[in-house]
Parts: C-alpha cells; structure tokens; sequence
C-alpha cells in the first residue's frame, strides 16, 4: 500500500512539473501510474486529498532534511546554515521537477484550504527555527524582524529562480546570498554592543 501511494504521488509530481496544477488531473495522474482513476481515488479521496498528500509527502522529506542537517551542527550559526540550506537545497532548488511543484503549490495555498493549512504549518515551523537560533547572535528586540527577513529572502529567492526557468540562479549563489544577509545582521548586532561597551 505505501509503495503504491508513494508511486501515485511521484506520478502527480511528474504532472504537476510538467503539466502545472491545473492540468494535474486524477485521469492524468492515474495514466501515468498505470493504474485506474477509482484506485486514485480509493487512496486519497479525490483531486484535492491527492494533492494535500502531494503537499505533504514534500515537506515531509523537507523536515526530515532539515532534523539531520540540525542534529549534525552544533552552533547557532550552524543551525541557522542548516536552515537555509536545507530550504535552498540543489536537491530541489535545481532539480526543475520538484522546483515547478512547489512553485504550484504556493501559487494555490490562497484558494485551496487544506493546501492554506499545511502551508502556514510550515511558515510557523521556519519562523520558529530561524528566531530560536538567532536568539543567540542579536538582540531579542530584532529577533522577530531578522527571521522574517530571512525567510522572506528565501521565498523571494525560490520565486525569483521560478521565473527565470531556474537559469538565474543556482543553489549554491542562493545560499550564498541568505548567508550574506544573516551575516550582515548578526555582524551589526556585534557592532553595536562593541560601540556599546
């Protein structure tokens, strides 16, 4: 059973980086799994149980990149390069069949509840991660400001590569670049306890 349902979501993903959402139809899902739209339906319910579970399965294996990559590092400036560089890994930032999906996905998380749902789960979840490290470099006052600058940063840089086609940017020049920003900030926060002192 799960092998089939991990194959019916690998199945959807393919039509959704190719076809886009819209397109991604239980018919078209079932064609390209080998197997009849009731089966489909059987396991997930219909198009949107499909696709929450699409959803799903994705940023499962995003959380569990992100707990090895945070067990393996032991400071807070780790942490936080772990953090952004599971969010910006080239496993997915330039792999184009995973980077439309997301794409997709985001662009209908304003129109689909339980897609809204799931989304808010994991920008509360990002949030949380950036502002518990970086409670350990800056000030509390800055805290909230500085994570949603770095998360913003890296959506915008997710969004940006989407629509160059990801010939922009590579994984490895987007990570660069949040690192560039969360340096610069923990950086002026030394300053001013050292003009401080």
């Amino acid at each position: 059973m799960a092998a089939r349902r991990a194959a019916i979501i690998s199945a959807t993903l393919d039509s959704i980086s190719e076809q886009g959402f819209a397109s991604t139809t239980i018919k078209v899902v079932a064609s390209r799994a080998g197997i009849t739209g009731g089966l489909v339906i059987h396991y997930f319910g219909g198009r949107e149980g499909l696709m929450e579970a699409v959803f799903r399965s994705m940023l499962k294996t995003l959380s569990e990149r992100m707990i090895l990559r945070l067990r393996e590092a032991t400071t807070a400036r780790q942490r936080l390069q772990a953090i952004i560089d599971c969010n910006l890994d080239p496993q997915e930032f330039d792999n184009m069949r995973e980077g439309n999906a997301w794409l997709a996905f985001w662009g209908q998380v304003r129109y689909v509840a339980c897609l809204r749902r799931i989304q808010r789960i994991y920008q509360k979840r990002l949030l949380s991660n950036l502002r518990h490290e970086l409670r350990c470099l800056i000030d509390a006052d800055n805290v909230q400001c500085a994570a949603v600058m770095v998360a913003a940063m890296i959506d915008g840089i997710w969004l940006r590569a989407a629509l160059s086609d990801w010939t922009e940017l590579s994984s490895s020049a987007a990570r660069s670049m949040v690192r560039s920003l969360v340096a610069s900030i923990t950086d002026q926060h030394q300053a001013n306890i050292t003009l401080n002192i």
